[in-house]
């Protein structure tokens, strides 16, 4: 981000945090009723916007209610649409307009250690922030840095490809089929060139392109240690980030889904998820909420619909990697947010501290998270 995003950042998280504490000035007050007049009353926003500031809004008002000042009763609109603004403005906005590297490029060089690597035969090694094998490159697809293996193993052989992402951001791949797949941190991936079939670690969000062969479709095949998926082209998120426990989260298209251990099979249906455990014959299947979460993580973004700090604290840390903890009183908490996932954790809990009656320290390498007093 610029200096000059950074400053408008700041500006906006303290004038806004002031506007629904009631501490502003008359001029601060004013400042946050016309940036609300003209950017929310006056042409539309795009519709993801605005149906992701409709969800927040009402979340937000439910956990903000309480006495305000006399102003902001008058305006009971703008309690919500202050609030919201704080993660709205701030992250998603930040998110959907950063300027995006135009491509095709070549990756910075001399990167941090913990950068996408590419492993060819087990015995060639990629930096995939400074070096790309014959027949990669990476390309822009809707804004996305993507890396185009397409091509991989047409000059050369390639055999067995294996791709991790250790880095703490999401990392996407487009494989010679058409089909797009995003690493989470610490997801990875491994095919044969060409072939439409994946091994899966971790969690990965998959957008498979309908493949024809002599007037069949062609399936595309995806395994973790728990599970065998069976696809056409569809979308879905695996996690397969623990070793008892995994999960399936269907949002477009159909699966057939396969316990590699007990053998127990279903077919998957729009809107739902199944988890399997590597005890438990059978496969529990529920109603997904509405695919918002992992639609979210693969965008840069912490996604919380009514979930207690707990869940959110887990998250955190499998993110950030620190000790985080709760005071007990507060960790059933309902967080409802959608925040950038920031380099710092600091700007998440500032996000989280805004709207709810929290605060946290930093001690000895820890953080501590209690209620308010």
């Amino acid at each position: 981000m610029s200096e000059k995003k950074h400053r408008v950042h700041a500006l906006l998280k303290v004038v806004f945090n002031r506007y629904v504490k009631g501490k502003t000035t008359a001029e601060e007050r004013r400042l946050v009723e016309d940036f609300y007049e003209n950017v929310i009353g006056s042409d539309p926003m795009p519709e993801d916007m605005n149906r992701i500031g409709r969800e927040m809004k009402t979340a937000i008002d439910e956990s903000t209610r309480g006495a305000w000042p006399s102003y902001v009763r008058k305006r009971p609109m703008l309690i919500g649409a202050a609030a919201c603004f704080v993660f709205f403005i701030i992250s998603v906005i930040r998110f959907m307009h950063d300027d995006v590297d135009k491509m095709p490029v070549q990756p910075a060089a001399n990167v941090a250690a913990e950068d996408p690597i590419l492993f060819l035969d087990e015995n060639r090694t990629y930096n995939l922030a400074d070096a790309l094998p014959s027949g990669a490159f990476y390309r822009g697809i809707n804004d996305e840095k993507v890396l185009d293996v397409s091509l991989l193993g047409k000059e050369e052989p390639s055999g067995r490809v294996r791709i991790e992402n250790p880095a703490r951001r999401v990392f996407s791949v487009l494989l010679a089929d058409g089909s797009q797949l995003w690493l989470n941190r610490y997801a990875a991936i491994e095919f044969d060139a060409g072939e439409r079939m994946v091994y899966v670690s971790g969690e990965v969000f998959f957008d498979i392109k309908s493949v024809m062969r002599e007037n069949r479709k062609v399936p595309f095949v995806v395994k973790t240690a728990l599970q065998t998926i069976e696809v056409l082209g569809t979308q879905f998120n695996v996690d397969a980030t623990r070793r008892d426990e995994e999960n399936v989260e269907l949002l477009e298209g159909s699966i057939r889904l396969t316990h590699n251990v007990r053998k127990t099979a279903l077919l998957m249906a729009p809107g739902q998820q199944a988890f399997l455990k590597t005890d438990e014959p059978r496969i529990f299947v529920v109603n997904a909420k509405d695919g918002e979460k992992a639609n979210a993580w693969r965008k840069g973004l912490f996604y919380f619909d009514n979930e207690t700090l707990a869940t959110v604290r887990d998250e955190l840390v499998a993110w950030y990697g620190v000790e985080l903890i709760i005071s007990p009183e507060i960790v059933d908490l309902p967080i409802t947010a959608m925040i950038s996932r920031y380099d710092d954790i600091n700007e998440v809990l500032q996000m989280i501290e805004l709207t709810n009656n929290i605060t946290y320290v930093k001690k000895k390498g820890k953080v501590y998270v209690r209620k308010k007093d």
